[in-house]
């Protein structure tokens, strides 16, 4: 009688100690994945929200300064967040302008938050030719276009 007894203690230690694995294995993958969709969810908000405008004047003709070999981009956050500039993406003339070619400046503010009313004064080192050019900058699904002449 004893010996059933101890039996079925051990047994019901062993059932309890694997549903208590079970249950805490259950709880931290929930928690992981409730945690993995605050942070989609968070990028998605930013994506929204994000929203620049390029404010040169292509009919002024300073985009573009032949002498220096560089052209400036003005661009504005004129969306709902705070935006970062280093994760400000490039293209010029269909080429990506990796972060070497370029200098990023903030005008008008301190820090390095791109707030939402501010503008970000982008210079590429990159000599262009004579005739038509194009830009276009994207941060978070948010871009924008300039169409220019050089020369």
């Amino acid at each position: 009688m004893v010996r059933i007894a101890v039996v079925q203690t051990l047994l019901f230690i062993a059932t309890v100690s694997i549903a208590t694995m079970f249950a805490g294995t259950i709880v931290t993958q929930s928690t992981l994945y409730a945690q993995s969709n605050a942070d989609e969810t968070d990028r998605a908000v930013a994506e929204i929200d994000a929203e620049v405008a390029i404010i040169n004047d292509p009919a002024a003709g300073t985009t573009y300064d032949e002498s220096a070999g560089q052209s400036t981009l003005y661009i504005k956050n004129i969306g709902r967040e705070t935006l970062e500039p280093v994760a400000l993406e490039v293209v010029l003339d269909g080429r990506y302008v990796e972060s070497a070619d370029r200098s990023v400046r903030l005008l008008g503010t301190r820090g390095d938050h791109w707030r939402v009313g501010t503008v970000l004064e982008v210079t590429i080192d990159r000599s262009l030719g004579t005739g038509e050019h194009r830009a276009v900058v994207e941060i978070h699904t948010a871009q924008d276009r300039l169409t220019f002449e050089a020369g």
